[in-house]
């Protein structure tokens, strides 16, 4: 499964904005400058595992949260899948999803 990194940079931003939370106060609590942060969120800017950790605490949710496939996601991997049975299809990949993060996390370790 490819992780799609806009679609997950506007979860990020979504997420900031339910908080009404600033872009300079997310750059700023991740001691990072602002212009960084914008380019995080953009998606110009690739985010580590470590980075999108820390963006989950500040956000106050789980990583899982940014990872995990929402109706749109599924819609564009019905139309793009020739499987019929799309919902066994994304559990397998959230599992194949969390046991790469894992190994991620292990290798930054």
């Amino acid at each position: 499964m490819i992780l799609d990194e806009y679609a997950l940079s506007q979860k990020i931003r979504k997420a900031r904005e339910m908080r009404n939370y600033t872009q300079s106060y997310m750059a700023q609590e991740l001691e990072i400058s602002t212009r960084a942060y914008s380019k995080l969120e953009s998606g110009e800017t690739r985010l580590s595992v470590k980075r999108l950790y820390q963006i989950a605490e500040l956000l106050e949710t789980s990583v899982y949260e940014f990872l995990l496939l929402d109706k749109a996601d599924l819609r564009a991997l019905k139309l793009k899948s020739s499987a019929n049975n799309t919902d066994a299809s994304s559990q397998n990949g959230i599992l194949e999803l969390k046991a790469l993060l894992e190994k991620l996390l292990e290798d930054e370790a």
